[in-house]
């Protein structure tokens, strides 16, 4: 049916168009007055603009739908896009607010493309659980704190950091200023305060460093350690009257099974040309307690006393220059030299210019 132009055309029953309807053409509009309306073919509109979309409503014509670019379709309230569907993702624009009144199931990952802050009422930003119960397994507050409900796996190698930035040569950095609260105690910059269920046949320790350090292939190294410690002390107007790099306390009491124990055990290296459980690099050495040599028998020994193994006048070994021992059958053989002989009842013996010499 054809009509003038700028004239209008009033649909009182159903129209069925057979091919395509195009609506807003020189700026006439079709409006359908009673029943339905069907059609056959597509409905093609302008593209339209974010501040006039090309489907609107009457009385609001800057909220509807139009079409961005090919493949983009958005959705727009009081001139603004809100909701843009392309072909590769649907983006909520703006300062707009996605709310989810019920659930939100996610078949894939939840990816975020950039960092953003969010508000969330009351103590807890984020929160993770299961299905099986209402408790947290992940909390992220307001303040910033994480508390993670059951285990914590890393597994990138670092660098790592708390407290501060990463650093290259370093596996886990722990830096910052530690403010300790809580009044007169004690304050840690790391402490172990678990208990280890030990099972039948196993080793224990509540800190083991069990790792390799690896040469590379060129170049000269200073020096390797397993432990370093550098402690630095500010000094303040509290007076510290006791001052260690390394303090080891007794403990609690031992299980009545144990037949000994102590506060450091340390077993020599190998491999080296000189191999030494401990080295005293530089400084004086200081020793309150009694100082056992080859023996754990030490009754009535007091503090500041040595008590060395017996070792029998044979079994003198050629040892070096200024070695001292105690010999439990020697006695000097002569009143002139002192040289060390057995069958006596026993005597310091000292290695001097090759021999033993004994004290009577």
């Amino acid at each position: 049916m054809a009509n003038p132009v700028n004239e209008r055309t009033w649909i009182v029953d159903n129209l069925f168009v057979n091919s395509s309807l195009t609506l807003g053409a020189g700026g006439t509009a079709l409006n359908f007055v009673f029943g339905a309306t069907t059609l056959t073919a597509p409905l093609s509109l302008p593209s339209g603009t974010a501040a006039a979309p090309s489907l609107t409503f009457t009385g609001d014509t800057s909220t509807g739908l139009f079409r961005n670019a090919a493949n983009d379709v958005r959705i727009t309230t009081g001139g603004t896009t809100r909701l843009a569907i392309t072909s590769s993702a649907i983006t909520v624009t703006g300062s707009t607010t996605l709310v989810v009144e019920n659930d939100l199931q996610i078949s894939g990952r939840l990816v975020f493309a950039a960092a953003a802050s969010k508000i969330v009422p009351g103590a807890t930003s984020i929160s993770l659980r299961n299905n099986a119960d209402t408790a947290d397994n992940l909390l992220i507050t307001d303040a910033g704190n994480a508390t993670i409900r059951n285990n914590l796996v890393v597994s990138g190698t670092g660098p790592h950091a708390i407290g501060g930035a990463t650093a290259a040569a370093t596996q886990i950095n722990i830096q910052g200023a530690f403010t300790a609260t809580g009044g007169a105690g004690n304050a840690f910059g790391l402490e172990f305060g678990s208990s280890i269920i030990v099972q039948a046949n196993q080793d224990a320790a509540l800190f083991d460093i069990d790792g390799t350090l690896v040469e590379a292939g060129s170049g000269t190294h200073g020096t390797f350690s397993g432990i370093r410690l550098n402690i630095q002390e500010t000094l303040a107007a509290a007076a510290v009257t006791d001052f260690a790099a390394i303090r080891v306390l007794a403990g609690s009491a031992l299980d009545a099974g144990v037949t000994t124990a102590s506060g450091i055990k340390i077993n020599a290296p190998t491999g080296a040309t000189n191999n030494f459980a401990l080295w005293v690099a530089a400084g004086t050495s200081r020793l309150d307690g009694v100082l056992a040599l080859g023996t754990s028998t030490i009754t009535n020994a007091v503090a500041g006393q040595a008590v060395m193994l017996g070792v029998a006048f044979a079994s003198l070994p050629a040892a070096v220059d200024g070695t001292l021992t105690y010999c439990n059958n020697c006695a000097p053989a002569s009143a002139v030299d002192q040289t060390c002989a057995g069958a006596s009842t026993g005597s310091l013996a000292f290695r001097v210019n090759g021999a033993w010499k004994c004290i009577s």
